[in-house]
């Protein structure tokens, strides 16, 4: 069970997120730190420091979608 929530449900929620972020707001530097510090928590309940390599590659999955979804983004000029 935790193991498919590593995999699949918190990369599935970040990339969704992230490509909805980039739609509604642009771009945003932000989608570096984000991901490492919302998976803190359940990386130290559900798993143990080595399971931190994970919330780095979840940045990465978030900077992506947020940059493709950017590309999304309405850019309303008057």
């Amino acid at each position: 069970m935790f193991i498919l929530m590593l995999f699949i449900a918190l990369p599935l929620a970040t990339v969704v997120i992230a490509a909805w972020d980039g739609v509604k707001e642009g771009f945003s530097s932000l989608w570096v730190l984000a991901p490492v510090i919302c998976f803190l928590l359940p990386m130290f309940v559900f798993f143990n420091e080595t399971a931190l390599i994970y919330g780095a590659s979840y940045s990465v999955l978030g900077m992506a979608a947020n940059a493709i979804g950017a590309l999304f983004h309405p850019h309303h000029t008057k």
